[in-house]
């Protein structure tokens, strides 16, 4: 199984094992955007939902989550996590106001791309940090991504699915702080070997709060393409466990 870049496990990895078609695409409003940049972030009862393992159909593939939890929103940092504000679900919904992030939240340019733009696989990892073609300017800034757990040990992502006969398409959205503006820009980067390609990419972020889009298309050929960009489509919050 492959790890994404951004720490949780995204659904599409389990929706893959318990798809035999693929219909109709898994969206909140799809394409519609809302804005990419915030000064402050507030999610109030945003309804969570689970991945479905009875169903072969991609329309399906998740419902509508009643339950509670408490949440964590947390870094990760040169030490390791650390949580920085808390929120909680309730009869399903979300509610998370993460505090605005101290320069002590805050990796520098170089652990950014390291931690962000790889992926990590036993034995091996690539992407644009590890082909060396990814910059960040001004190379001084500091940032950070956030990630949700809750406290039945699930990470929450919000993420987007689509499909077709020969491929699937999954779509999540990353908050990423800086603490100015920048641009983050890499070359198309391939690995034959593993049949990986990321695209190339140009990521202009505000000081504050951004999102990035990544998608990933993995085809019945058994490659995988990565690409990014700074947009917020509608995509809905998806809760799953964590490995052990």
């Amino acid at each position: 199984m492959k790890k994404t870049i951004f720490l949780l496990i995204p659904a599409i990895f389990v929706i893959l094992k318990v798809l035999s078609c693929s219909d109709e695409p898994v969206y909140d409003n799809s394409k519609i955007n809302v804005p990419t940049h915030f000064y402050s972030l507030k999610f109030e009862n945003e309804q969570v939902w689970s991945p479905n393992y009875t169903t072969g159909k991609l329309s399906n593939a998740l419902y509508k989550f009643s339950g509670s939890r408490d949440v964590n929103v947390s870094l990760l940092t040169p030490s390791g996590f650390k949580t920085v504000t808390s929120g909680y679900i309730t009869n399903g919904l979300l509610t998370i106001n993460p505090d605005r992030l101290q320069d002590n939240d805050l990796i520098n340019s170089n652990d950014l791309l390291r931690y962000y733009f790889d992926i990590h696989e036993s034995g091996w990892s690539g992407g644009w940090y590890s082909n060396g073609s990814i910059v960040i300017s001004p190379a001084a800034t500091k940032g950070n991504v956030i990630s949700y757990v809750t406290n039945n040990n699930e990470g929450l992502i919000k993420e987007g699915f689509s499909g077709s006969g020969s491929s699937l398409s999954s779509e999540y959205i990353y908050y990423i702080y800086v603490d100015t503006k920048c641009t983050i820009i890499a070359n198309q980067v391939k690995y034959n070997t593993y049949g990986y390609t990321f695209d190339k990419l140009s990521l202009s972020l505000e000081a504050g709060w951004n999102t990035i889009c990544k998608k990933e298309i993995y085809t019945t050929e058994g490659n995988s393409y990565y690409s990014m960009e700074v947009i917020n489509p509608g995509l809905r919050w998806v809760m799953l466990p964590l490995p052990q």
